[in-house]
């Protein structure tokens, strides 16, 4: 495995997190909207 795949990898890995967390905050949100309203 060469270094452009490795960090091909983490840069996806990094990607997938960052759509993890933002998508984990809006759901996190508008539940608590809901709850709360």
């Amino acid at each position: 495995m060469g270094k452009t795949e490795s960090l091909k990898l983490i840069g996806h890995g990094w990607e997938n997190f960052m759509i993890e967390r933002v998508f984990h905050h809006r759901v996190t949100q508008s539940s608590t909207e809901i709850f709360f309203s």
